[in-house]
């Protein structure tokens, strides 16, 4: 895939919502002591948790009155969807490959209907238009630095190929969202918590749904995707990260669902994983290529059931599943794909304990180290896999995975 330019403006001062959220939960930290700037730790002695949450879903942000009102959702429910669904690069396939029959009930994210097209090019026109409107379609233009909500549902946010922006966050219970094209530094889901409600605890009705982001170019200062909620889809996308590429979590009891991510490259930079899923049903990376240099690729953790791995490339490090006090992991695949190893923490790091129906099938490993998978229980499914010396992977041509 292409190598977009970087994005430019990158903010230094983090103000880590999900990092707060994963201190309290870990009997860690007081609430009443206010926000943590620093990352916050898995247990209270590890540290590899909850990316910034420095997107508040609950910050204001001006609206700006010289927008028509006229272009309300309200307006002309007759008008047909301009430009939803139509894919903006070629990576955007929903082709997923041979799923295993557990995963028949995986379900793609519903597309929105827009009814009004609004072309932004200031930064107070974009913010204008993702605070105020439903059913619409949001045209950008140029780069926009900054903190940007979307506040309705049936949006479509799409992007020019050179135009940009800064962080985009979702808000509570919000549905059928589209992001397309365009640089940015971090897409997130605003976290399902009232931090003024007495429980502070994830609400089932702010969750978010049916949220498709496709053909984006992410250069993050941090986590590229802090994404959760029901029918999620990241196809297409190319991403370089300083901490994790996606984490997906931070919100027991509830669980997200139907978490994919298609022919995509994503890659970090080392302190965290590549991709992490907490709390899910039905995860699915397919056709993509995940790099790390350091942590795992592709980690799974919480309480999870049917995370799949397939036809993907794994690049430097492996994978890690339920080995974390806490962890129960209900079916789990690595299936045709092909790793190359170069790294310390070992291929696989998988728990026989918590990790319940295993599948590693079909795989090629490119490495100068052992495997080293514990003894398999008789639910694991370990087979038609294939060592090899250690080789690098070929050049990126810019072909979709």
């Amino acid at each position: 895939m292409s190598s977009p330019r970087s994005f430019a403006s990158v903010r230094v001062v983090r103000r880590t919502l999900a990092v707060l959220v994963a201190l309290v939960s870990a009997g860690c930290a007081d609430l009443g002591a206010g926000l943590v700037t620093s990352s916050a730790p898995e247990s209270c002695e590890d540290t590899d948790a909850g990316p910034s949450g420095d997107v508040d879903a609950g910050e204001d942000a001006s609206a700006d009155a010289g927008l028509d009102a006229a272009l309300d959702a309200g307006v002309d429910a007759g008008t047909s969807e301009p430009d939803a669904g139509q894919p903006t690069c070629a990576c955007a396939t929903r082709d997923l490959g041979a799923l295993p029959t557990e995963l028949a009930t995986l379900a793609w994210p519903a597309l929105p209907i827009t009814t009004t097209v609004i072309d932004v090019d200031t930064d107070s026109e974009l913010r204008a238009a993702l605070d105020g409107f439903s059913n619409v379609t949001v045209r950008v233009h140029g780069d926009h630095a900054g903190f940007y909500t979307v506040r309705g549902s049936d949006v479509e946010v799409l992007l020019d190929a050179d135009a940009s922006i800064e962080a985009l966050t979702i808000a509570w219970s919000q549905q059928r969202i589209r992001i397309a094209g365009g640089t940015f530094d971090t897409i997130q889901i605003a976290l399902p918590i009232d931090f003024n409600a007495p429980s502070r605890a994830p609400q089932e009705h702010l969750m978010v749904s049916d949220v498709t982001i496709e053909c984006v170019d992410v250069r993050s200062s941090d986590t590229a995707f802090f994404l959760h909620g029901r029918r999620i889809a990241i196809v297409g996308a190319d991403v370089i990260a300083a901490r994790y590429a996606l984490f997906t979590g931070l919100i027991a009891p509830l669980h997200s669902e139907d978490v994919i991510v298609a022919h995509s490259v994503l890659r970090s930079a080392g302190p965290e994983a590549t991709v992490r899923f907490h709390e899910v049903e039905r995860a699915v990376v397919a056709r993509s290529t995940l790099t790390n240099p350091g942590k795992h690729n592709w980690r799974v953790h919480g309480v999870s059931s049917l995370a799949y791995l397939g036809d993907s490339t794994l690049v430097g490090t492996g994978f890690m599943l339920g080995n974390e006090p806490g962890d129960a992991i209900d079916h789990a695949w690595i299936v045709r794909s092909t790793l190359h190893y170069t790294g310390t923490n070992g291929i696989a790091i998988v728990s026989p304990t918590t990790t319940r129906s295993l599948t590693i099938a079909d795989d090629v490993f490119y490495s100068d180290t052992p495997f080293g998978l514990p003894p398999a229980p008789s639910d694991w499914i370990i087979t038609a896999n294939v060592t090899l010396p250690y080789a690098p992977p070929p050049p990126d041509d810019g072909a979709c995975p």
